[in-house]
């Protein structure tokens, strides 16, 4: 495998970055992705709180407690074509922050849809914040051998907004 440079990354934008696409997203190897407006607050075990989280700004925010953990839509929708897999990595000015996004970041050829990250506070006293449009991770795209001959059509394919875990 692989990694697409920004001239790959540029030439195949549009089929990559479905909406909300900007030039100024792309980098050298990877393209900046943003967080949507949808949030969900984890409240107890297997209970989420759907936060109204469009109208936050870098002035007006989300405070992330330290510990807390939330699910974060993607601000852009997201093709991965097959003959390629996706690696969503924390950008690392998030990660000397604080936030942490180790746990799925792997989005498998065929994908498409709005990707649902999972952040946590990793400080130990200090209220990260968390805004729509806010650059937090960037999508890496590495070319495979040969395209997959069962691309992905799981059961999050096409999701709109934040999915939580489904059985």
């Amino acid at each position: 495998m692989s990694i697409l440079s920004d001239v790959d990354l540029l030439s195949r934008f549009s089929n990559i970055i479905v909406s909300n696409r900007e030039r100024s997203l792309i980098n050298p190897a990877s393209i900046d992705i943003r967080v949507g407006t949808t949030l969900k607050e984890e409240k107890a075990a297997s209970e989420w709180k759907d936060i109204p989280f469009a109208n936050y700004s870098s002035d007006y925010y989300y405070q992330l407690m330290p510990g807390a953990f939330v699910l974060v839509a993607t601000l852009e929708e997201i093709h991965i074509p097959n003959g390629f897999v996706g690696e969503l990595k924390l950008k690392s000015s998030c990660a000397r922050s604080g936030y942490d996004h180790s746990n799925a970041g792997y989005i498998d050829p065929g994908w498409r849809g709005i990707i649902t990250m999972e952040l946590r506070n990793n400080s130990r006293y200090t209220t990260l914040p968390l805004y729509p449009e806010m650059r937090v991770a960037q999508l890496v795209l590495h070319t495979l051998v040969r395209a997959a001959k069962n691309p992905y059509t799981g059961k999050y394919q096409h999701a709109k907004s934040v999915e939580s875990a489904k059985p």
